[in-house]
């Protein structure tokens, strides 16, 4: 809740359990993938390797799609017709997959992703009570309601949406965003939260 990140003591300990009772360690990946974070995967920074990932959004820059990657032990056991669905494979997905795959590696936006992040917190930080999350999925906890302050954005051309903790605001800029798109955000931000402070005590 309120983009809060798993321990990699939790997950580590989530792992040593699944192998321990023999289940399966699944990753739903769809919002944290393919280079959100910072890395491909969120199974790098915290330590533990699952069964299964499963990937979207991102994966397509746009273009409707998704994956299951799996381990070799789990992929051995899939047959032909075992796995499939009426718009799997679709041509233009497998493009738009292999476009994106490209783009991701060739222009090092995994690491661009991690420079945001700190460009953010850089700029907005002394402003809010924290900066949370990884990549370009962060969470920027506030001392008011987020709800105003995103409509004092959205006036000054900024969407941003919350989340479950009402004063967290949730921040998910594209990897391709601009250093100049980052400093026009935290300048809406700083006037948002000016225009929404509340007003002094009366002495």
């Amino acid at each position: 809740a309120g983009m809060r990140e798993l321990s990699p003591e939790y997950v580590q300990g989530l792992r040593g359990l699944c192998d321990e009772y023999g289940t399966l360690l699944i990753f739903d990946e769809v919002q944290t993938g393919v280079g959100r974070t910072g890395t491909f995967s969120m199974s790098d920074p915290l330590g533990a390797t699952p069964d299964l990932i499963a990937l979207a959004k991102s994966l397509g820059a746009g273009v409707p799609v998704s994956a299951v990657l799996v381990d070799d032990a789990i992929a051995e056991t899939v047959e032909t017709g075992d796995q499939g669905s009426t718009f799997g494979g679709g041509m233009l997905a497998m493009a738009a997959v292999e476009a994106t795959l490209t783009t991701l590696v060739e222009d090092d936006l995994m690491a661009r992703a991690t420079e945001i992040h700190d460009r953010v917190a850089e700029q907005v930080g002394p402003v809010v009570e924290a900066v949370r999350g990884r990549g370009c999925l962060m969470g920027l906890q506030l001392d008011r309601p987020v709800g105003p302050v995103a409509e004092s954005l959205r006036d000054r051309g900024v969407l941003v949406s919350g989340s479950s903790d009402p004063h967290v605001m949730r921040l998910m800029p594209p990897l391709v965003v601009s250093d100049a798109d980052v400093a026009t955000f935290a300048e809406a931000l700083h006037a948002a939260l000016d225009a929404t402070a509340a007003p002094a005590e009366a002495r």
